[in-house]
């Protein structure tokens, strides 16, 4: 399934709604198979919440190992 592409700037008020617009087919389709191999729509949703949670968390422990590498190059340099 292909996700269409941004149509408004990440500045723009609507950007992410845009962008849920845009994963919510195949969000629908991940809870529809989920469901159809049994789970509960309560336990998908948890699930999905926990899943987003992680990858937020993710995202931040990388930019800080990031910047964490950099100041160590930076001082390595100097």
């Amino acid at each position: 399934m292909l996700i269409p592409p941004p149509k408004t700037a990440p500045d723009h008020a609507d950007h992410v709604l845009d962008c849920e617009f845009a994963l919510e087919p195949g969000f629908q389709d991940l809870i529809d198979r989920a469901k159809a191999a049994g789970w509960s729509d309560d336990t998908i949703t948890l699930a999905l919440i926990g899943l987003a949670d992680a990858h937020q968390h993710m995202i931040k422990a990388n930019a800080e190992s990031a910047e964490e590498i950099a100041a160590a190059m930076e001082k390595r340099q100097q």
